[in-house]
C-alpha cells in the first residue's frame, strides 16, 4: 500500500511538472477531468435537478475512448458522476480503458442502489475510489433521496466493496443546515468503519434551463450559524474528513451570505487545469458547467481546449460571479489546492498568523 501511495505521488509531481511546462508555452492541458457520464438517475433527490432533465443522454464508450486517448498523458485525477453512473451497463469498461491508458487516479460517485457483487468484481483493479452518497441515517436518508431502501442498499454496498475489493471507500454527505446535529452520527459511522468522508454544503442547483430547483435554503441561517461553526471545528479534528480546513472554515460564513476566501478571488483558475465532460458529449472549462456555455468536442480534446471557442468561454468566466455564491466541492476544493500560490495561501497558511484575512 505504501508503494502504491508513493507511486501516485511521483505521478502527481510528474504531471504537475508537465502542466507547468505546457503553461509556459501557452498550451492548455487538463490535470483533472470530470465526466457527467449520464443524466439518467433512479433517484429524485430534492436538492438535485439532474433527474428532472427531460432529454436523457450519456457518453458512449467509443467517444469516451477517443477522449481518453487525447487527455490520458496529462490527467492525474478523473471522476465519474451522473445521474447514477452504474446505470450505464458497460461502465466497468470505461474504468478499465482509463486505467489501461495510464490515468493514475480514477474515482466514481454513486448512490449504491444498483451496485451488485458482479459489478464490484468487474471494477476491482480499475477503480481507485468510490464515494457513496449518505445524507442522513435510516428512513431519513430514504426521504431525502426519495427512494425506499436506499439507506440499506448503501450500507450493504459499503461492506461489500470493503470486503470484496481493493477499492477505497468514502462517503459524500450534503450538509443541510437544519440537520447539522444529525451529521455527528454519520461521522461516527465513518470513523468506526475506517472510511473517509467529505461534506458538500447545500447549494442552489440551477443546472438546467426551465427547471426550477426543488430545494430552498432554510430561513434565519444566522441562528444556525453557531452550530455550523461548532460542527466545522469538530470536523477539523477528525483525521478521516477529506475537506480542507479552508473549506470547513467557510461553511458558517457561507450560510450567512458572506463571500470570503478563495471564492472572493477576482477570477477562477479552474479553466487552466480542469475540464468537464457533459453527458451530451460537450465540454466546458467550468466545474459548474451546466450553467455555462459548452463547446462541442473535436477529434482531439487538447486541440478543443486550445481552440478560439473554448478560450472565449474560459475568458468569459472571469466576468462570472456564480462561483462566489456557491460552495460546490468540485469547484472550491481544487482551487484551494492549486495552483501553487493558492496552495500556499489556503492550504499551508490557513489558520496561521501569516494568512490574509477573508
Amino acid at each position: 500500500m505504501k508503494k502504491v501511495v508513493m507511486d501516485k505521488k511521483v505521478q502527481l509531481i510528474n504531471r504537475v511538472g508537465k502542466w507547468y511546462l505546457n503553461k509556459l508555452i501557452g498550451k492548455r492541458t487538463p490535470l483533472m477531468a470530470s465526466f457527467f457520464i449520464t443524466n439518467v438517475c433512479n433517484f429524485t433527490c430534492g436538492f438535485c435537478n439532474i433527474a428532472r432533465e427531460k432529454e436523457k443522454s450519456r457518453i458512449g464508450l467509443e467517444q469516451f475512448k477517443n477522449i481518453i486517448d487525447s487527455i490520458s498523458p496529462h490527467v492525474f485525477y478523473m471522476s465519474f458522476s451522473g445521474g447514477e453512473p452504474f446505470l450505464v451497463p458497460n461502465l466497468p469498461e470505461y474504468f478499465k480503458y482509463a486505467k489501461e491508458k495510464g490515468v493514475p487516479f480514477v474515482h466514481v460517485v454513486s448512490n449504491a442502489s444498483v451496485l451488485t457483487n458482479e459489478k464490484i468484481k468487474q471494477i476491482d483493479g480499475y477503480l481507485d475510489e468510490i464515494s457513496f452518497s449518505l445524507d442522513r441515517f435510516g428512513e431519513e436518508h430514504d426521504k431525502i433521496r426519495q427512494f425506499k431502501g436506499s439507506f440499506e442498499r448503501l450500507i450493504s454496498a459499503v461492506e461489500r466493496v470493503k470486503n470484496k475489493s481493493s477499492i477505497k471507500v468514502s462517503i459524500n454527505t450534503v450538509l443541510i443546515p437544519e440537520y447539522v446535529e444529525d451529521y455527528y452520527k454519520i461521522v461516527e459511522y465513518t470513523i468506526k468503519n475506517d472510511i473517509n468522508i467529505k461534506f458538500q454544503v447545500l447549494n442552489i442547483h440551477p443546472e438546467f434551463k426551465g427547471i426550477e430547483s426543488a430545494n430552498t435554503f432554510v430561513s434565519e441561517h444566522k441562528k444556525i450559524s453557531p452550530k455550523l461553526g461548532k460542527f466545522a471545528e469538530y470536523l477539523k479534528k477528525q483525521k478521516n474528513v477529506l475537506n480542507s480546513k479552508h473549506y470547513l472554515n467557510q461553511i458558517a460564513p457561507y450560510f450567512e451570505g458572506k463571500i470570503g476566501g478563495v471564492r472572493a478571488k477576482k477570477h477562477c483558475s479552474l479553466p487552466e487545469y480542469a475540464i468537464e465532460f457533459r453527458s451530451t458529449g460537450e465540454i466546458t472549462p467550468c466545474m459548474n458547467g451546466s450553467t455555462w456555455r459548452t463547446v462541442p468536442i473535436t477529434e482531439n480534446v487538447i486541440d478543443t481546449m486550445n481552440s478560439y471557442k473554448y478560450d472565449l468561454v474560459a475568458k468569459n468566466l472571469k466576468k462570472c460571479n456564480f462561483c462566489k455564491n456557491n460552495m460546490y466541492v468540485c469547484n472550491v476544493e481544487p482551487r484551494i489546492a492549486f495552483p501553487l500560490s493558492n496552495f500556499i495561501k489556503y492550504t499551508l497558511l490557513e489558520g496561521t498568523f501569516f494568512s490574509a484575512p477573508n
